[in-house]
């Protein structure tokens, strides 16, 4: 990780779950002053996002360092309301350092929602977050693995369960969240 401002290509996948037919994401640079945090120390440079027919891919190209100024902001998003956030890989309920976060609008089968990503890390790895006034987690509060969201949808860590993509097949290497209907 570092302190050195090179910057990397930071991929945070979306598999498309059970009555997902479309899925989209449009960064939120239209306002520039509030469309990412980062660690001081680093440089942001642009998103990118691609699209197939069982999954989406944001890549945040930037540097990342962790500090404690872009998890604020990522949290300060929802009013630091944890019942609001979903984190891969943690056991706790909301970042307290991140490395960078970003704000967009994620599109699910035409409907639109309000999100902001972010990364950090877990032990030696990095992880990722998701957070949007659309989404509830307050009854899965003891795994942290699956949230509602919207009124129709589950957004949930990969591995939480191994056979809800489609096709059956296990998508526990994708470092990401699967969407899906509830």
């Amino acid at each position: 990780m570092g302190n050195s401002m090179t910057i990397r290509d930071n991929e945070v996948v979306f598999m498309l779950g059970k009555g997902i037919t479309s899925l989209d994401f449009i960064f939120d640079d239209k306002n520039p002053g509030n469309s990412f945090s980062i660690t001081s120390s680093q440089k942001f440079r642009d998103v990118s996002v691609t699209k197939s027919s069982k999954k989406l891919v944001i890549n945040i190209f930037c540097g990342r360092n962790k500090s404690q100024e872009p998890a604020t902001w990522f949290s300060e998003s929802v009013d630091n309301n944890t019942g609001k956030i979903l984190g891969i890989d943690t056991n706790t309920a909301s970042p307290n350092e991140l490395n960078f976060a970003i704000k967009g609008q994620l599109l699910v089968n035409g409907d639109t929602y309000n999100i902001t990503l972010g990364q950090g890390t877990q032990g030696t790895t990095n992880n990722w977050w998701i957070t949007s006034n659309s989404m509830n987690n307050a009854n899965h509060q003891e795994f942290r693995e699956r949230a509602e969201f919207g009124s129709a949808y589950w957004v949930q860590d990969h591995n939480y369960d191994m056979n809800s993509v489609s096709d059956g097949r296990g998508i526990s290497s994708i470092n990401g969240f699967e969407i899906l209907t509830r």
